[in-house]
């Protein structure tokens, strides 16, 4: 077995002065279906490597999705939700209170340009909150994203009200995201 150890001395730890650590695990951890990353144990890489163990974190499953992206729109839907209801919003203790919360806001429709996962991210979360979702994606992303990211809304609404509605329209790359900023004003975020 080989010992690694990687040292970069010119390494320094670089955080963001704005970086909204305050609430995020605490928010997260309220989500439906919540749960930790798992670590799972992958012995055959450990072998390759020479190492004696190598554990790699497992977000095959994140709050209904298969990937980590959730985790940051969920955050950034809820930051935004924050600035239009201000204090109002604050103080929710169960996931039904925010959704109780967030009926002066009602009908809102979230939106965002996508050719992945965060598309299925923002769709999930605004079934999630009762909200509709309208997810822009380039024309010549893949049909299994194109569909997942379209369909992610419709197929899981796991808290009521189910009045949100989401659809998806396919553009061109660029015209993608200059479309979703365009619509961004109003009952549109």
């Amino acid at each position: 077995m080989r010992d690694w150890l990687f040292d970069n001395s010119a390494a320094r730890r670089i955080g963001h002065p704005e970086a909204p650590a305050d609430g995020v695990l605490e928010f997260h951890r309220r989500l439906p279906g919540y749960t930790p990353s798992p670590l799972v144990e992958v012995p055959g890489i450990a072998a390759t490597l020479g190492v004696g163990r190598v554990w790699v974190k497992d977000e095959s499953s994140r709050l209904g999705l298969p990937a980590f992206k959730i985790l940051g729109a969920s955050w950034a839907i809820y930051q935004a939700l924050r600035e239009r209801l201000g204090p109002d919003l604050d103080g929710w203790r169960t996931f039904g209170e925010l959704v109780e919360r967030l009926a002066p806001l009602r009908p809102l429709t979230l939106a965002t340009a996508t050719d992945g996962n965060h598309g299925r991210a923002v769709a999930h979360t605004a079934a999630l909150l009762g909200l509709g979702a309208h997810i822009f994606v380039p024309a010549g992303t893949a049909h299994a994203t194109r569909r997942t990211s379209c369909c992610s809304a419709r197929r899981e609404r796991p808290t009521p009200p189910r009045t949100a509605r989401s659809s998806a329209t396919l553009l061109n790359p660029g015209d993608a995201q200059r479309v979703t900023f365009r619509i961004a004003a109003g009952t549109i975020v």
